[in-house]
């Protein structure tokens, strides 16, 4: 039984039986991402985090020659769902596991990135993206101004590297992480920057059909919550680095985006 069609990749979630998912590639170009993804995956449920879940694989291969894997069937509430119920103290309790899963991927880091090394990675993604973006000169100048000033440097290791509400499932007292996603910089200041995705610039909540009372209440828990990490996290958030990369974030959503709403919505957050 076909489940859904995964975000911007295409990918197709099919469930076998009570406890197995089967996430295929959308297409033979997406494949090798795919395996990538699922590598990550395997290093994170073998790492182990206080309050994440991480759904075990079972098995992967190819079918028609697109590659999938086997996954465990995590039980779950999706933000729309447990906010509507939510209470203060479960809101608290998943803000630390996000807080101190930061933290844990900070610390726990054994590379860094230097100067050097961050602006070849932004300058190479950027050159990507610029043949396809209506905002050309956005990029340049970003280019520009990436080059001149002092972006530091910042710790090199794991990140989940797209999590989105959208990523996430609810499960009691802790989290389920999904969908991981290989990125051109791999620290934790890219989990950050998805984070403001939905917490600061509420994007999931502009692509769903939410009721206006639960939009209401997801909004105001969104606030709190990116209150609480940005003040956990102030130096990287308020850094030149983070700007750069939180601007870059959206620059990358824009060839997926085809909605016109949401076309003029994110136009307005590159623009802001």
């Amino acid at each position: 039984m076909i489940i859904s069609n995964i975000g911007l990749s295409g990918c197709v979630l099919e469930m076998q039986n009570n406890n197995t998912i089967r996430k295929s590639s959308a297409s033979y170009s997406y494949n090798s991402r795919l395996e990538r993804q699922l590598h990550k995956q395997i290093v994170f449920s073998d790492v182990g985090y206080n309050g994440i879940v991480i759904p075990r694989i079972y098995a992967n291969g190819y079918y028609n020659s697109l590659f999938y894997f086997d996954m465990e069937y995590i039980r779950g509430l999706l933000f729309t769902q447990k906010f509507q119920t939510i209470s203060k103290y479960e809101i608290d309790t998943y803000v630390g596991i996000l807080s101190n899963f930061l933290k844990t991927q900070k610390n726990t880091a054994t590379e860094i990135y230097t100067e050097i090394e961050l602006k070849n990675c932004i300058d190479t993604k950027l050159s990507a993206l610029y043949t396809g973006s209506k905002y050309k000169d956005l990029i340049q100048f970003i280019r520009k101004y990436t080059s001149d000033i002092t972006i530091g440097k910042v710790e090199r290791g794991l990140c989940h590297g797209d999590l989105t509400f959208s990523n996430i499932l609810f499960t009691n007292d802790s989290l389920c992480f999904l969908d991981f996603l290989d990125s051109y910089i791999e620290s934790y200041i890219i989990d950050i920057v998805k984070l403001k995705q939905d917490l600061y610039y509420n994007w999931n909540l502009h692509l769903l059909n939410v009721e206006s009372v639960y939009r209401t209440r997801a909004q105001q828990i969104f606030s709190y919550m990116w209150d609480c990490i940005k003040m956990e996290h102030a130096d990287i958030i308020e850094s030149e680095l983070f700007s750069v990369v939180d601007l870059i974030n959206y620059l990358r959503i824009e060839p997926y985006v085809k909605n016109d709403e949401h076309v003029k919505i994110l136009d307005y957050i590159i623009r802001r």
